[in-house]
């Protein structure tokens, strides 16, 4: 595996992670590319991850109850590790993310 299709598989990796973890946690995820809503408000882990690494930045909604209850922020590309995949969190969810993003060093 040559280190670009590496880092794509580490993103999506971790990406999955992150929307595993708000999932267990009883939230709905809407993913968001910035110009458009292409998925939710859904609990369907399949078709959250299906709509992940479509463009360079996405920001994964976390809602319960129908209202907004966080945000997760990706960036593409910015460690050959997937390390640093999340590029903003809100506050609302670090405790819950912070284990899981903390393992990726």
């Amino acid at each position: 595996m040559d280190e670009i299709a590496a880092r794509i598989a580490a993103e999506a990796q971790n990406t999955t992670q992150i929307v595993e973890a708000l999932l267990r946690a009883g939230y709905e995820i809407t993913v968001d590319h910035g110009e458009n809503v292409t998925v939710g408000p859904s609990a369907e882990l399949s078709t959250i991850v299906d709509a992940l690494h479509a463009c360079d930045e996405e920001t994964l909604i976390a809602t319960r109850g129908g209202q907004a209850a966080g945000f997760v922020s990706f960036v593409y590309g910015n460690a050959a590790n997937g390390s640093e995949v999340v590029a903003d969190i809100s506050e609302s969810l670090e405790e819950l993310l912070a284990p899981i993003i903390g393992r990726w060093g």
